[in-house]
């Protein structure tokens, strides 16, 4: 029983040099966001874009200074007006679209940074719709004392950030084509177009076009800021993960990329057709967004993670078979030392892992330690037992241990289930195998070496 507790010191000390690798996985991890840090710096981080909003200055009359009066009818006084000729700027009126339908292509790239590859994508996106008469809507949030300033109204569109676009195609209201400048939405970035209203267009329906060419990495998001709207994206990359307020009401997924579609017929948030100030802010606005995100499943430090954590049952169930083989087995006697050197290895083979996944993908890296340690492992029980035939027998299940182990890991929706499952099976089998075995004799002074010594 002395060397069982023995085996089983061995087994929480093997722990360290595990928790180790674990510690290494999590540094490797660290430096591949920090190289995604460094890659959406330059192609763009996570984007989004909203529909465009119309914009129209509002200013006021200055009122005179308190208690100023002038004369009134008879010889009474009244208050002055205002001066006719002061005005300050108001609030402006922002109008929302009555309808937006937004298409959208993305063509994605993995761009590397050292060992790191990053999904990174060049969207083309054409934003189409149409504004109702926008002078009924406008006027009824204007003052006694203020006016609308129709020469300067601007086509608005807003997004996260203005670095990421690298090409205008087209920015056009009323099929008029807008010079474009940078500007702010809710205190966020916007890209807008002045765009002067005169007097027959206020009264009618106005249409808009806006196509852009944005870069960025990760995701891509689309704010539907119109009373109805409809969303399209497709893209070449094969494993999106659709996300925001809404779920796509249609979906296509496969090898060679993705399509989606969403339609809405209410705002996703407390906006009317017109406003002025700011009534909920630029996250508020984002929360209502739509879009897709370049997903990497089994990700490479994830797989490696889980890998590790699997660690210590593989040391304990190989510990567990050496320790039976070896008290059913007569005239074979292994040193603790020798179990030491075995679940070293068995340790080393997550090193091995890592390090080769990094170069050669998780797969393929996987299939290269596992073949190392397994052949290892078989030389030195063949050299310790002196028996081939027990060696390919060890041999053999460890392959089989190391073939489920990656099952369960490229299984990521039952990754729990199998890894429970395993842990159940191995557990059962060797309590059946060695229901029959005396543990007060292993080791113990009936023991041939034992006695003899």
């Amino acid at each position: 029983m002395v060397k069982g507790g023995l085996i089983g010191l061995l087994t929480l000390l093997l722990l360290w040099p595990l928790g180790q690798v674990a510690g290494l996985v999590s540094e490797r991890e660290a430096m591949r966001d920090a190289a995604r840090t460094r890659i959406a710096a330059s192609v763009g981080e996570r984007q989004w874009i909203g529909g465009p909003v119309l914009r129209v200055p509002v200013q006021r009359l200055r009122p005179r200074e308190s208690g100023a009066t002038v004369a009134g009818p008879g010889d009474a006084t009244v208050p002055a007006p205002p001066a006719a000729d002061a005005w300050e700027d108001a609030p402006p009126v922002y109008l929302r679209a009555a309808e937006l339908d937004v298409d959208g292509m993305l063509r994605t790239a993995l761009l590397s940074r050292g060992l790191y590859r990053i999904p990174t994508y060049e969207a083309t996106l054409r934003l189409r719709g149409r504004f109702g008469a926008v002078a009924a809507a406008s006027g009824a949030l204007a003052g006694a004392h203020e006016r609308l300033v129709w020469s300067q109204a601007r086509l608005v569109v807003p997004l996260a950030a203005l670095g990421s676009i690298r090409r205008i195609e087209r920015f056009m209201l009323d099929e008029a084509a807008l010079a474009t400048v940078g500007d702010e939405f809710l205190q966020g970035r916007a890209l807008a177009g002045p765009a002067p209203l005169v007097e027959g267009q206020r009264e009618r329906e106005l249409t808009f076009e806006v196509v852009v060419v944005l870069s960025g990495s990760e995701a891509l998001d689309v704010v539907p800021l119109a009373a109805a709207s409809t969303i399209a994206l497709r893209g070449d990359w094969p494993h999106p993960d659709f996300s925001g307020a809404e779920s796509p009401a249609r979906r296509e997924v496969g090898a060679t990329g993705f399509a989606a579609n969403w339609s809405s017929t209410r705002l996703r948030w407390t906006l009317p057709e017109a406003w002025r100030g700011e009534p909920i802010g630029i996250e508020g606005l984002r929360a209502g967004a739509s879009g897709v995100a370049l997903f990497q499943p089994l990700d490479l430090y994830a797989l490696n993670y889980r890998a590790v954590r699997h660690g210590v049952l593989f040391v304990a169930v190989t510990f567990l078979a050496l320790f039976a083989w070896e008290h059913a087995t007569r005239g074979v006697r292994l040193h603790p030392m020798q179990y030491l050197l075995v679940g070293l290895a068995l340790a080393v083979f997550f090193l091995l892992l890592l390090a080769l996944s990094e170069h050669l993908g998780f797969a393929i890296a996987y299939a290269i330690a596992a073949t190392a340690l397994v052949g290892l492992v078989g030389v030195y029980v063949a050299g310790v037992a002196a028996s081939r035939r027990v060696a390919l027998a060890m041999s053999a299940a460890l392959a089989a241990a190391y073939a489920l182990l990656y099952a369960i890991l490229a299984s990521e929706d039952h990754a729990l289930l199998l890894g429970a499952l395993t842990v159940f099976t191995t557990l059962a089998t060797l309590m059946l195998a060695t229901r029959r075995f005396d543990w007060w004799k292993a080791g113990g002074p009936s023991d041939p070496q034992a006695s003899g010594r």
